[in-house]
């Protein structure tokens, strides 16, 4: 927003006072006309000179401004998820998972009427994001796999424990 108020917010001035300019042209005498159409042109491009000498250059910015922040690494990788759902004895009593395609699952979870169509491969993900559920730590499906099996207080670490557990975590 900044960047587009810095370049287009430079003509908004100039674009505002185009129909005053036309008009005062277009109501001056017919002798006038022409010495006014002069002037106008004269006017815009010394508003558009002004605008360009002050206006934020967006080709002065080097790539070597726009480095992207360092991000922690996440605690599970696309592919460590894609495993776990891949291994019945990491999920919770009564869930049913089966793979339905390389990187696509059905999953059936106790409580829930209809199973959900889930991934942890952002690739599948964006190719099919209005029928399948992104399976990622902190998500809905990933949060009701770790508390499903938590919940019932039996001293079980629970998805995301077992999880780290065979990640080596």
């Amino acid at each position: 927003i900044g960047l587009f108020k810095g370049v287009v917010g430079k003509l908004q001035p100039i674009l505002a006072q185009l129909p005053r300019e036309f008009e005062a042209a277009a109501l001056r005498r017919i002798e006038d006309r022409e010495k006014v159409r002069h002037e106008a042109i004269r006017n815009v491009s010394e508003m558009v000179t002004a605008a360009e000498t002050s206006a934020f250059d967006i080709d002065s910015v080097s790539d070597a401004d726009l480095v992207a922040p360092k991000f922690p690494e996440p605690p599970y990788r696309p592919e460590d998820i894609t495993r776990a759902l891949r291994t019945p004895d990491l999920l919770p009593p009564g869930t049913r998972c089966d793979e339905l395609d390389t990187g696509t699952f059905s999953i059936s979870m106790p409580g829930e009427k209809e199973p959900a169509r889930v991934t942890a491969d952002p690739v599948v993900f964006d190719d099919y994001f209005e029928s399948h559920q992104m399976v990622l730590p902190d998500g809905v499906i990933f949060n009701s796999l770790a508390g499903a099996d938590t919940a019932e207080g039996d001293g079980d670490v629970g998805f995301e424990g077992t999880l780290s557990d065979l990640l080596g975590r």
